[in-house]
């Protein structure tokens, strides 16, 4: 995984099972995958000395908070209540990630992307469609 990394500024960590409905069938899979997936990627941008780290979290790990409406969106400050296994992957990547800052000096920045419209009004359901939309200059 180490050399996935060597000589490159940034990575753009997308890669995840996605699915609650999947995630409650196959925890241990989605563990494995989302969790272990995430923590190598860390490593080898802590090893290659990679200048940022940027990961695809979920709303899913704010649970079913009653406080969330359409005039009162989720925030950073808003509480984690993970309630499948799926969003416990993700909140978990979070907690990895902000530990790689503090303890390795690693930058890192999680992100949700809830459903994206691309110019034709068509739903963007995944972040992979939703990079060909970014400007390059991110």
């Amino acid at each position: 995984m180490s050399s996935a990394c060597n000589d490159i500024d940034f990575v753009l960590h997308q890669a995840a099972l996605g699915s609650v409905p999947r995630s409650i069938a196959e925890p241990i899979n989605f563990n494995a995958n989302n969790i272990d997936g995430t923590l190598n990627m860390l490593v080898a941008a802590k090893d290659s000395k990679v200048k940022r780290f940027v990961g695809a979290s979920s709303s899913s790990v704010y649970g079913n908070n009653p406080n969330i409406s359409a005039d009162k969106p989720r925030d950073e400050e808003m509480r984690e209540s993970p309630l499948t296994p799926y969003a416990i992957t993700k909140f978990t990547m979070e907690l990895y990630a902000k530990r790689f800052y503090s303890i390795y000096g690693l930058e890192t920045v999680c992100f949700v992307i809830l459903t994206c419209l691309a110019k034709s009004r068509i739903p963007i359901l995944n972040t992979q469609q939703l990079f060909q939309y970014l400007p390059r200059s991110l």
